[in-house]
């Protein structure tokens, strides 16, 4: 929650169904939503619909929050590991951010990748992050002065790590500093956040000879 109470949850939930509509009218895809409400579901579960839909893409929308006001910017991380949902330990979770509930899921197919479909995953996905990072901030940065670029990094968020396809997770600004929250609750800068994500996607695509954008899971 931003410090003048504007929820994560609910900002990312918007800006997500604005990509959506626009990677299905421009790009033609089938996109997949992990969900359509305000409705929790629990971290392996999201890895588990795109890997069961066979997607082609996996984007996680997020907002960051820091303690210190003062922390602005976006950034974008991709993962260089995958294990099946449900395999790690669940007393150790992969992140700060995947500190919460997890579960098991029964009874769906198990996915598997070879070293060299790992390596093109990684490098896909980390193609993928570069794209939406440069997007972001190359659009933001000139309606948000003082936002920084915080680049692309590697992290181990369940999300990511389950899913078998190429994905990123990005962190779109922080709802804790009082100045990006105030941009955030515009409708226009939300739009702006929708066609940056969906122009470093497009990029990506439009550059990648073989991967097809038949469908992309938030």
């Amino acid at each position: 929650m931003g410090r003048r109470g504007l929820l994560e949850k609910d900002l990312v939930f918007e800006i997500s169904q604005r990509l959506g509509k626009l990677l299905e009218s421009r790009l033609g895809a089938d996109v997949i939503y992990t969900r359509q409400d305000d409705n929790y579901i629990p971290l392996d579960e999201r890895a588990v619909i795109a890997n069961t839909a066979q997607a082609d893409l996996f984007i996680s929308v997020h907002a960051n929050y820091s303690d210190t006001p003062s922390a602005r910017g976006v950034e974008t991380y991709y993962t260089n590991l995958f294990s099946a949902p449900g395999s790690k330990d669940l007393s150790n979770p992969a992140g700060p951010k995947e500190a919460a509930m997890r579960s098991t899921p029964h009874n769906v197919p198990t996915p598997t990748l070879t070293p060299g479909e790992l390596r093109d995953r990684i490098e896909q996905s980390r193609r993928l992050a570069s794209s939406v990072q440069h997007s972001l901030y190359g659009t933001l940065s000139g309606q948000n002065p003082g936002l920084r670029d915080r680049g692309i990094k590697e992290a181990g968020f369940v999300v990511l790590t389950e899913s078998a396809m190429p994905g990123i997770l990005a962190e779109v600004s922080f709802v804790s500093s009082p100045t990006d929250e105030q941009k955030l609750r515009s409708d226009g800068y939300r739009e702006q956040i929708a066609e940056a994500l969906y122009k470093g996607i497009a990029r990506y695509a439009s550059n990648s000879k073989g991967v097809k954008v038949a469908s992309a899971a938030k």
